[in-house]
C-alpha cells in the first residue's frame, strides 16, 4: 500500500508539470489515481476532489503542483 493518494488528470497542464518534476521515490510513494476514468469516479467524489492535482495526505488535501512537491519533497 502506497503512502498518497495523488489525483491528477491526463489534460491538466499543472499535472504535467508535476509529473515531469516529481523524482522515481516520490512517484513509488503516491497511487496516481486519474480523474478522467470512470471507474475512479466513487473514488473522486468521495474523497470530495473538485480540483486538481490533488494529493491527499494526512488528513488533508493539498492542491496545487508546487505545494504537492514541496509536500513530497519535506516528508
Amino acid at each position: 500500500m502506497k503512502e498518497y493518494d495523488l489525483f491528477m488528470g491526463s489534460d491538466c497542464p499543472a499535472c504535467s508539470v508535476l509529473k515531469q518534476n516529481m523524482d522515481k521515490k516520490d512517484r513509488d510513494r503516491c497511487n496516481m489515481i486519474d480523474v478522467g476514468d470512470v471507474a475512479n469516479i466513487p473514488l473522486v467524489t468521495g474523497y470530495g476532489v473538485s480540483t486538481i492535482p490533488c494529493l491527499l495526505a494526512d488528513g488533508r488535501k493539498i492542491f496545487g503542483a508546487s505545494a504537492i512537491l514541496d509536500f513530497l519533497k519535506t516528508h
